[in-house]
């Protein structure tokens, strides 16, 4: 089986074809056009009508995603595709093949643990560091989605209770603090430099990535304390840096409890790829059960 796979960013729609092994046979971006619904889907009927030689459709979407309906319950401010949108029934009626959508992070998760960072581990968490912070949860060597399908939230655990504005409206989040959009405001030349010199220097945006790391490590230990995950897997571009994991390891065992701190931390191993990945290991679960 060839499954076409479609993760739908904000800026880029990212596709590719895969099978059953895991071979990426093709792949590719389009702009999104996330102005309003029609934008999206638009975007999203052009990826389809120009892709061969595919048996079933894989689509990973930010939001709170009912994935055994194939339902947008709650859309992203950054995909507006409105709230109770049925994407799998409008990919369907285009294509005439099975499709199945499932949540961004929650797709990297199932990418990292089929063919990246967390492979081989029972209980794991991935935490992504972009525009705001996502998480997902692989219990048991299963994703766990949660009795609302809104379960990894992590991004919007309250670090510091009235503080800085979050994305949500919400304030104090961890979010707020530790997302890649919130160093970079700071310590803007990261990409250039990377971490551990930065984190090295008595200067602002040393400091930055300091009380970054701090950050960080403090909502990574609710994850672990909650959970008790044996791995964790940092993805988004920032974990791609120099250092980035480096500086957050200290941080994280000075976190967390003793009987706790063996916890393994890592940066995830499939790129921006991994959500491919992982929308297609959820539709051939899903095509199992």
């Amino acid at each position: 089986m060839r499954v076409l796979c479609l993760d739908i960013g904000g800026t880029y729609i990212k596709f590719g074809t895969l099978d059953e092994s895991g071979a990426l046979v093709s792949d590719g971006r389009r702009p999104t056009n996330a102005i309003n619904r029609e934008g999206i889907l638009e975007s999203v009927a052009g990826v389809l009508s120009h892709a061969a030689g595919f048996d079933a459709v894989a689509l990973s979407c930010a939001g709170v995603i009912d994935s055994d309906n194939g339902v947008v319950l709650r859309a992203s401010g950054a995909l507006p595709l409105g709230d109770g949108f049925a994407l799998k029934a409008y990919v369907e009626a285009l294509t005439g093949v099975p499709a199945h959508v499932e949540n961004d992070v929650n797709c990297a998760a199932l990418g990292e643990l089929w063919l990246g960072a967390a492979r081989g581990a029972r209980n794991c968490a991935v935490i992504a560091f972009g525009t705001s912070i996502g998480g997902a949860l692989i219990l048991g060597g299963e994703l766990y989605r949660g009795s609302r399908f809104g379960a990894g939230e992590i991004g919007h655990v309250t670090l510091h209770p009235g503080g800085e504005l979050c994305c949500c409206g919400r304030r104090g989040c961890f979010s707020a603090y530790a997302a890649a959009s919130a160093l970079l405001e700071r310590a803007g030349d990261l990409f250039e430099r990377g971490f551990s010199a930065l984190a090295a220097e008595d200067s602002r945006a040393g400091r930055a990535v300091r009380d970054w790391a701090r950050e960080a490590a403090l909502g990574i230990a609710c994850i672990v304390h909650t959970f008790d995950p044996e791995r964790v897997v940092l993805g988004g571009a920032i974990m791609e840096l120099e250092g980035a994991v480096d500086i957050i390891r200290p941080e994280l065992k000075r976190a967390l409890l003793p009987s706790h701190g063996d916890v393994e931390l890592c940066a995830a191993a499939l790129g921006n790829r991994a959500a491919l990945y992982g929308a297609a290991r959820a539709l051939f679960r899903a095509r199992m059960d």
